[in-house]
C-alpha cells in the first residue's frame, strides 16, 4: 500500500492474520505525523525503536520471536535489523493477541518502506 499527500489511514478490520509473519503488508511512505492505523484491537502503546538484530528469511518467525521477546500485550514497535535478508528495512509489529513476545498468525506484522517521522511514531498513530 502507498499512502498519497495529506493524512492517509490504513485499516485493518478483522485478524492480524491480514498482514502477519512472511505474509506481511508493505506500506511505503507512511508519514507519523499524519498518517493512522485504524486496527480492530483496542489502544495501542508504542515502544521505542529496536535497532539492530537478526531477521531472515528463511528464519522469519523465529528471529523475530527472539527480537520481540518482550514486547508486552497490546504494544507497538519498529524493528529494523542490521543482519538477515531484512537488513536496513523497517518492521513494525503490533501484539495483538494479549500474549507477550511474537506470535506468528496472531501479531501483525508490516513492512514499512521509506517511513516518514518515524520517531513520531506513537499511540496517536492508532484507532480501534
Amino acid at each position: 500500500m502507498t499512502g498519497g499527500l495529506g493524512a492517509d489511514e490504513y485499516r485493518y478490520q478483522f485478524t492480524a492474520a491480514d498482514s502477519t509473519s512472511t505474509a506481511f503488508d508493505t506500506i511505503v511512505g507512511f508519514d507519523a505525523l499524519s498518517d493512522h492505523f485504524f486496527l480492530f484491537t483496542g489502544g495501542i502503546v508504542v515502544n521505542a525503536e529496536i535497532v539492530g538484530g537478526t531477521l531472515r528469511q528463511t528464519h522469519f518467525d523465529s528471529d523475530l520471536g527472539t527480537a520481540m521477546a518482550g514486547l508486552a500485550a497490546g504494544h507497538a514497535v519498529l524493528f529494523s535489523p542490521n543482519i538477515g535478508s531484512f537488513a536496513g528495512d523497517t518492521i513494525l509489529v503490533v501484539n495483538t493477541d494479549g500474549v507477550a513476545g511474537y506470535q506468528a498468525g496472531t501479531d501483525m506484522v508490516i513492512e514499512m518502506k521509506n517511513m516518514l517521522n518515524k520517531a513520531s511514531l506513537d499511540a496517536t498513530d492508532f484507532h480501534s
